[in-house]
């Protein structure tokens, strides 16, 4: 293999991001100094809203004939079933481009982290992993060890993923090595309470809603849907922001630092500490606490890990929830829920790493290859559309806007159909009927770059060294997360999760943060 140097790549990926900020496409890369800046650099999405003329043209077919296929572990809500003519289609593309296709598993959403946990203690071969779910997220494999060094194979076979990516490449590195490529997508993200449109409307109450600046009111209107229709809250509280203010639009966002376990706060003066420990943290949960004491909060959420929000609004038992998402949100869950959504902003949530891509599992056996592929499935508007859309005209057909819709007769349940996000490129990626032609241009020039980036963007803690601690941690959050979470807590359950992280050495992991971030933002 020729190994291009690390330098000489760098210098090239620094000119190749000068020159799309040149072109006013996307901010300066992120910096190392505390306080707001602009979004990492990135190439723009494409303007026209059909696929690209290269994915109409056939592809070029592989220069010696050979086929290699990669072992590739995806996440699924339902759509893995429906799947199998997607990845066929996708296998035809690849394979004739450059003689490579996947042998694709989907695992489901709840049984996914278990699915790649007990793959990686048996050495179960894959070559690329999906990762966004903990414990299958970039860091928490990387500080088992599960991870393999792929810079030279990205740098060899992926050249085209750090023009288009730039400082979004950080996201799954430690120490200048990189381990995998992050999903491209709005990280411009906020909190938001999301309502089902058609009972506000039923009820008379969009206006009300609308009207709503403080938690007391909003606490009345969920308690009055819930006396006319007896449904609930599928959902009570947005990652990334904190509802300790009783004024809504004072929520904080804040960057948890890539932490699995939702117990990591850092303030914007670099400061790390226990979410638990934070008084208006406090106060959200006394909150949430109180609503499920009310029966605003389905009952069922603490117990079940494997029931998402989305399903318990689709199944018909939820009038709406909070949560956290990019603009486009309302139509996004219209998708996944089958109802029209109405949406109200409640926080800017700063642009963080994020763990959602892929990864090179240490058992991967065709590094080239899945940098290879990679490459080319990140560039190509069709692979885009083909695993967040699906087949087109069999799972949706594009309209005379530009936007891609369901076939006339069917909806989700009848199609292949996922989240655009959650693949390879999306801002290539058909707007879906509802938003706009010009959407992903909106969310690239508009809302990435000029939404907040947290000044420790790029920032992963390498925790090896804390292994026997976060085992303890996990168990403490397996018994206590969901039901704090979601309301069904007392007092002395909530001391009882602090003592029970303490008793694991917590204390210690919040100086390890500590200290690699000071490090970090000082440039070591």
């Amino acid at each position: 293999m020729k190994l291009k140097k690390w330098i000489a790549l760098l210098i090239a990926g620094m000119m190749a991001v000068s020159a799309l900020a040149a072109c006013d496409m996307a901010g300066t890369a992120a910096p190392q100094a505390a306080g707001q800046a602009e979004a990492p650099a990135a190439e723009a999405p494409a303007a026209a809203p059909e696929e690209a003329p290269a994915a109409e043209a056939e592809p070029a077919a592989a220069e010696d004939g050979e086929v290699t296929t990669l072992k590739l572990l995806a996440i699924s809500l339902g759509w893995g079933e429906k799947g199998a003519h997607v990845i066929e289609k996708l296998n035809e593309i690849t394979r004739n481009a450059i003689g490579v296709d996947v042998d694709w598993e989907w695992a489901e959403w709840g049984d996914y982290g278990q699915r790649v946990s007990l793959g990686m203690a048996s050495n179960e071969h894959f070559d690329l992993i999906n990762v966004l779910l903990s414990p299958a997220t970039f860091a928490y494999m990387y500080s088992q060890n599960q991870l393999m060094d792929a810079t030279e194979y990205l740098e060899e076979y992926a050249p085209d993923l750090w023009t288009l990516l730039g400082e979004y490449m950080k996201t799954m590195s430690t120490n200048g090595k990189y381990y995998g490529v992050p999903t491209f997508y709005n990280y411009a993200s906020h909190g938001y309470i999301l309502m089902r449109k058609d009972i506000l409307e039923d009820l008379g109450l969009i206006e009300r809603f609308d009207a709503i600046d403080n938690w007391t009111d909003m606490t009345q209107l969920f308690t009055d849907i819930n006396s006319e229709t007896g449904l609930t809250l599928a959902d009570t509280v947005s990652y990334c922001t904190i509802y300790g203010s009783e004024i809504i639009a004072e929520a904080e966002g804040y960057d948890p630092l890539k932490d699995s376990y939702n117990l990591i706060y850092t303030d914007t003066e670099g400061n790390v500490s226990c979410k638990l420990d934070n008084p208006d943290y406090i106060k959200q949960q006394e909150r949430v606490r109180d609503w499920y004491n009310a029966g605003l909060v389905n009952h069922d959420l603490p117990l079940d890990a494997g029931t998402t929000p989305d399903q318990i609004v689709h199944d018909g038992t939820a009038f709406g929830f909070i949560h956290h998402s990019e603009i486009g949100v309302e139509v996004a869950k219209e998708q996944s829920t089958g109802y029209p959504i109405y949406a109200k902003t409640t926080s800017d949530i700063p642009i963080t790493a994020r763990d959602g891509g892929w990864v090179f599992p240490i058992t991967c056996a065709e590094p080239e290859a899945a940098a290879k592929w990679l490459n080319y499935v990140y560039m190509d508007p069709e692979c885009q559309n083909l695993l967040s859309w699906g087949v087109k005209d069999v799972d949706y057909v594009v309209t005379e806007e530009g936007l891609a819709k369901y076939p006339d007769g069917k909806q989700i349940s009848d199609v292949f159909h996922t989240y655009d996000f959650m693949w390879f490129d999306c801002f290539k990626a058909l707007p879906w009927d509802g938003t706009s032609p010009d959407y992903r241009d909106i969310c690239m020039n508009q809302e990435m770059k000029n939404h907040p980036i947290s000044p420790y963007f790029g920032f992963n803690m390498n925790t090896n060294a804390y292994d026997d601690i976060l085992a303890g941690v996990a168990s403490a959050y397996n018994q206590y997360y969901r039901m704090i979470n979601y309301g069904a807590y007392t007092d002395e359950d909530y001391e009882a999760y602090r003592t029970k992280l303490n008793a694991a050495g917590f204390e210690d992991l919040l100086a390890g943060y500590q200290e690699q971030l000071d490090a970090y933002m000082a440039g070591e």
